[in-house]
């Protein structure tokens, strides 16, 4: 997989021993059934200029940082929909809307890799776009804002700061100062690793200075795609690690304080199988998870699945498809928005690109 992150995290990886959900075969091609690009490799026709939507200087809030009066306490449990009051929209049975491209930060390139900051009006990703700082090929962070979730994200901007220029892969903003990001930045251990980053306020942009490798968690191997808990305490990841079920699995490790370094990470229980299990997204409450997965049962290659738990310490139950999004192409990526919809990427005909962010909102059972 070291030889693999060079490439970047677009094909999900059906050989032992050689990459993860996003990931693709040492030698970057694609697997057949994959319906993905070879990693990074973009198709002939999806160059993007230089002016292609990114851009790196911009006025909206330096580098990505967070307007100064959005501050999310570190250990405040905001929950995952956003709402104040109320469950949470997957809490019960549950159905999906048609899933629709978020346009405004998708490209003819390569958008995967979501996250939703503090306020759920931030939207972090990674893309291969070309831009004045950053070559083709080359997976960098990006961030796009809206005045609110009525509203549509805006043109992205490129996190010139945050980026190595290499293929980064996810940068989760746990509050406005602090976030976990998998990228295979030099001074690692392995293709790729989980880091952790601070920022003195919100109004900072990220910076890669500072910022700390989380050696207990990684290893010579790859760790991708860490979501952090809440209260900091906990961070859950996926990993090709040989002493896992399948060519990638789901991982968590857990420290005593926010001040602490992560420690030996463990197996998800009920999660992982001999297939590819990568890309968790979790509520708050750490109780409901969507994630991607090549197991068999599915609509294709890489489908999304959630699974639900009683306890944050309990194993998660049997994992679901889940409900509508899911095509015969490369769903994959998702993530949990505090605006009462799942994000995640798409290969899926009718695209910009060679993978495109889409959303879907939930809905109750028989709800619309």
């Amino acid at each position: 997989m070291r030889s693999v992150v060079a490439a970047g995290i677009l094909v999900a990886l059906l050989s032992a021993g050689c990459g993860r959900i996003g990931f693709g075969p040492a030698d970057g091609s694609a697997p057949a059934d994959s319906g993905a690009p070879a990693d990074s490799a973009m198709p002939a026709d999806s160059s993007v200029s230089v002016d292609s939507g990114v851009t790196v200087d911009s006025a909206v809030a330096s580098d990505g940082a967070l307007p100064a009066d959005s501050a999310v306490p570190f250990d405040s449990a905001v929950p995952s929909d956003g709402s104040t009051t109320g469950p949470a929209p997957w809490e019960g049975a549950f159905t999906m809307d048609t899933p629709e491209a978020v346009d405004a930060v998708n490209s003819t390139a390569t958008e995967r890799d979501c996250t939703i900051d503090p306020t759920g009006d931030g939207l972090y990703f990674s893309s291969d776009r070309s831009s004045a700082a950053k070559a083709v090929g080359s997976s960098n962070f990006h961030f796009s804002t809206r005045p609110s979730a009525a509203d549509p994200f805006g043109a992205p901007v490129l996190l010139n700061g945050i980026s190595s220029g290499f293929n980064d892969t996810l940068l989760f903003a746990v509050d406005g100062r602090n976030g976990v990001l998998s990228s295979p930045q030099t001074g690692g251990l392995g293709g790729s690793d989980i880091w952790t980053v601070t920022r003195a306020s919100v109004g900072d942009p990220w910076e890669w200075p500072g910022a700390v490798n989380q050696t207990a968690v990684n290893s010579v191997d790859a760790e991708f795609d860490p979501w952090m808990s809440p209260d900091g305490l906990r961070v859950y990841f996926n990993s090709n690690r040989p002493s896992g079920m399948g060519n990638h699995d789901i991982y968590m490790a857990s420290r005593a304080t926010r001040t602490d370094m992560f420690g030996a990470p463990t197996s998800v229980g009920g999660l992982n199988t001999t297939a590819v299990d990568a890309n968790a997204s979790l509520s708050s409450d750490e109780l409901f998870v969507v994630f991607t997965s090549n197991r068999g049962g599915g609509a294709g290659g890489y489908d999304l699945y959630f699974a639900r738990r009683l306890a944050s310490t309990d194993d998660f139950a049997a994992p679901e498809p889940v409900p509508v999004v899911n095509t015969p192409d490369l769903d994959w990526e998702p993530c949990l928005g505090r605006d009462g919809y799942l994000y995640f990427s798409s290969n899926r005909p009718g695209g910009m690109g060679s993978s495109d962010i889409y959303r879907a909102r939930f809905l109750a059972a028989g709800g619309s």
